[in-house]
Parts: structure tokens; sequence; C-alpha cells
């Protein structure tokens, strides 16, 4: 997963910040949550999305120029098929991710 924040700091309480996130094929997001509303919109390839507390890949992939909003706190995943998925977030900062299941968190990894 590559991020590359295009306009905004996320560091900054109240900074309108763009981001853009690309997943790899077959790459599933764990659950997790936000501290603030998120407006997701998809750039190129398929995503997948839900709420929930568990990744169950239920639906269909959504093409370029789907978007959806997750207000803050919501537990969400995502998941891309057999092509990488580049998507668009904004948000008002701080940004921050807590998951659901702390060990899916990659920045306690080895």
């Amino acid at each position: 997963m590559l991020v590359a924040t295009l306009a905004g700091n996320p560091v900054a309480t109240g900074d309108t910040v763009v981001m853009r996130i690309k997943f790899p094929p077959h790459f599933t997001m764990p659950p997790h949550t936000h501290p603030y509303s998120e407006v997701v919109t998809v750039v190129s390839g398929h995503i997948g999305t839900n709420g929930g507390t568990r990744a169950e890949k239920v639906g269909r992939l959504l093409p370029p120029g789907s978007l959806w909003v997750y207000p803050a706190r919501h537990p969400h995943y995502a998941w891309t098929g057999d092509y990488e998925a580049v998507l668009q977030v904004q948000f008002t900062g701080p940004a921050g991710i807590t998951y659901v299941n702390p060990a899916d968190d990659p920045r306690r990894q080895k």
C-alpha cells in the first residue's frame, strides 16, 4: 500500500487533507476506524468496501468514479481483486487510524 498526501497537513488540526492511496492486487485492508469522517473516491481500478469489524468480502467491487462517505469512528475495511486500485480520500485533520484487531496494525509488526 502506498500513500501520498496531495493537499493539507495530515497532522494539523482542522486542515483539509486530500490523499491518494494505492492498494495492490489481492489486498485486504483490515477493519479499522478513523477519528474523522472521510469521503472516498475510486480513481482507478476496482475496490470493495464494507462496514463492520470483520473483513467479509461481501458485495461487488466498485468501479472508478464510485464515491462513499464513512462517518468518524465507523469500523470499515476494503479489498482489491486481481488488479491494483487507487483511491482519493478527503478528511479534516488530524489523521489517525485504529485497527479493530491490534494485531492487524502494520506499525506493530516487526
